[in-house]
């Protein structure tokens, strides 16, 4: 079934790209300042092409916002927005993986109370963002007869149209599930709806500085029933682990993170270094084992995502597993420099960073009696 929808999809841009290329190409022929032009028109198109990324994403924002979903992070192209504390700042996207565009909302103690009905919003912004931008340029189209001004119009028209068309069709390629097989499963709702919107409930709590251990269970509960493997089973493991090793039960703790890796590939490259950060941790700190937690913390990519202290954390913790005392207790010293994180596993961490801390402080000396 996936494999027959991705034969559209590539039909379908073949098609609009064929055209649009011929059709571009019509249009740059009736310029008398065709060369001059040709550099406008290129210019003009990596900006629109750009624009379309950025717009559709800026949709998703806009539809979570006007459910009260709150905006965490925002990237499109080289630009990032994402929220410290709680302001947001504005810098430069370092991950080309991520340059897509990608945008990440969190539910809100009031969005909670609908949260089904927020998410759906926060989905269909997107492809409706889309299309808004398709209608509008095409009606700047009809306006402008300049041909290079009427290409890039053009252009800009025909990438809304096809980012809309293949965002907004229902389907899942690989670990990818497209706006419109998001928007189908919860409108359909069942199981595969309630365990995304438990995880984005969960994800929520967690940004919001709800520690592990504190985090709603019936949440919980209803992310890891009927386990199956998929994306959002996966993210609800990985933090079944966390809650488990919080609460003090390091054996479930080892169950979720290993169901987690088993399915780890189903997580994009970008994600999956969380996972690894985990498994590292905890091969480093509880079952003691310094090679495999060394091959995970090799694999770790550092992405736009990644909370500089949490690494910290896990090297000082791996350093520690392979003996390496003195490095480690480096490692320590800057995470605790860096503060604490605004999220709940933060607090986690920082328990352990003090209890580390603790190890290496030498014994204070008691004063001779006279």
């Amino acid at each position: 079934m996936k494999q027959k929808r991705i034969i559209p999809f590539a039909v379908l841009l073949a098609l609009l790209g064929g055209a649009g290329g011929y059709w571009v190409g019509s249009k740059m022929s009736d310029d008398p300042f065709q060369e001059a032009s040709a550099g406008v028109f290129l210019a003009g198109a990596v900006i629109v092409l750009y624009l379309a990324i950025a717009l559709h994403e800026l949709g998703h924002v806009i539809g979570g916002w006007s459910s009260g979903m709150r905006v965490m992070f925002y990237i499109a192209g080289p630009l990032k927005i994402a929220r410290e504390g709680s302001r947001l700042t504005i810098g430069r996207n370092r991950n080309w993986s991520l340059a897509g565009g990608i945008a990440g909302m969190t539910l809100t103690p009031e969005s909670s109370v609908q949260a089904r009905e927020a998410m759906i919003r926060m989905v269909a912004g997107g492809p409706l963002a889309s299309l808004l931008a398709a209608i509008v340029m095409g009606l700047a189209f009809t306006r402008f007869h300049h041909p290079t001004m009427h290409a890039v119009l053009g252009i800009a028209a025909l990438s809304q149209a096809a980012i809309f068309l293949v965002t907004s069709i229902p389907t899942v390629q690989g670990n990818f599930y497209s706006d419109g097989a998001r928007l189908r499963m919860l409108l359909r709702g069942g199981m595969a709806a309630e365990r995304w919107v438990a995880a984005a409930g969960i994800g929520s709590q967690l940004m919001a500085g709800v520690r592990p251990r504190d985090l709603d269970r019936s949440l919980l509960e209803r992310g890891l029933r009927d386990f199956d493997g998929s994306y959002d089973a996966v993210a609800v493991a990985a933090v079944a682990c966390q809650v488990s090793l919080d609460a003090g039960d390091p054996e479930a703790a080892g169950v979720w993170l290993d169901r987690a890796l088993e399915h780890q590939s189903v997580w994009p490259a970008a994600f999956r270094s969380f996972l690894f950060l985990d498994a590292a941790f905890f091969e480093a700190d509880i079952r003691r084992n310094p090679e495999a937690a060394r091959r995970h913390f090799e694999n770790v990519q550092v992405n736009e995502l990644m909370r500089p202290r949490t690494r910290l954390v896990v090297e000082a913790a791996v350093l520690r597993a392979e003996g390496h005392l003195a490095e480690s207790d480096v490692k320590v010293q800057e995470a605790l420099a860096l503060g604490e994180d605004p999220d709940g596993k933060s607090k986690m961490d920082t328990d352990w960073l003090l209890g580390a801390r603790l190890l290496v402080l030498p014994e204070p000396q008691s004063e001779p009696r006279p």
